[in-house]
């Protein structure tokens, strides 16, 4: 399978079917990067108003965008309820998380999570082996968050995303969570291929932004 980061809490993941699924796309995003491209499955994590109109999206089924159990060729799909805040969304909304099960491999995307999950969540997500997590604060969860939940489900493996970039500035610095990681290995690269018999050493890897 292969995971390749686009940007923000964009991503594309590919099984080893050649099925592929498309995360959290704005509009801007999918005009400049998947007009022309072969997507399968597409999901939304949160109801911010550039998401809320999927039309732009050509896809083979139509997008995820509600909690729930799905199933799409060789993928299998759940999403839970959570929230973008401390304060069961009051502030910035519900979000959901999903994790994506294929080749032996569970993908949890924790979209725009602002808490951390609780014992029924974390359960509901069962045993994750690649976790996609946000650490750039302001609107999600901070590093140091970001670090007791990586402890808290202790994935095989950690992709940080949501973190400041020139298309997201208002978010913190990867420093800012890199400070309380052991080792982090860092690809410059936007892809990562993985398959259930050789995963990565490092617990942390962090893939370059295509955009």
């Amino acid at each position: 399978m292969i995971i390749e980061y686009i940007s923000e809490s964009t991503f594309v993941f590919k099984t080893s079917l050649g099925t592929k699924i498309l995360t959290n796309p704005t509009k801007e995003i999918y005009n400049t990067v998947f007009k022309n491209s072969s997507i399968d499955i597409v999901t939304f994590s949160n109801a911010y108003s550039e998401y809320n109109d999927t039309k732009f999206i050509k896809s083979t089924f139509s997008p995820v965008v509600n909690c729930g159990d799905y199933s799409f060729r060789d993928v299998k799909i759940k999403g839970i309820t959570s929230f973008q805040d401390t304060y069961k969304g009051h502030l910035r909304g519900e979000n959901i998380i999903f994790s994506y099960f294929f080749d032996n491999i569970n993908i949890t995307h924790l979209g725009y999570l602002g808490h951390i999950p609780s014992k029924e969540q974390l359960s509901l997500l069962g045993n994750i082996d690649i976790l996609l997590i946000p650490i750039g604060g302001n609107f999600t969860i901070n590093g140091k968050t970001a670090f007791e939940i990586i402890n808290l489900i202790k994935p095989k493996i950690s992709i940080p995303m949501l973190y400041k970039s020139p298309s997201s500035s208002s978010l913190d610095t990867i420093d800012k969570f890199l400070i309380y990681v052991d080792s982090c290995y860092k690809i410059n690269d936007n892809v990562l291929e993985i398959n259930n018999s050789s995963f990565p050493s490092e617990n942390v890897i962090l893939l370059k932004s295509l955009l």
